[in-house]
């Protein structure tokens, strides 16, 4: 099942949405990525991803990714 999302224009112009802002923060809490994924319920690559949409909607780097 497909569910239509409505982006709002605000949203569109800075590249946030609550999916990158909840990844960002669950990331930032619990120190990894799969921490973050099982607490938000998203697969590890899905937080990935949203976070490399910040970094590179913002020109930034977030995190220091360390094996």
């Amino acid at each position: 099942m497909l569910r239509v999302m409505k982006v709002s224009l605000a949203e569109t112009a800075t590249g946030l949405s609550l999916a990158r802002l909840r990844a960002l923060t669950a990331v930032a809490e619990e120190g990894s990525y799969s921490a973050a994924a099982r607490r938000i319920g998203i697969s590890h690559s899905a937080v990935a991803q949203q976070v490399r949409d910040l970094e590179r909607t913002h020109q930034i780097h977030l995190f220091d990714r360390v094996r």
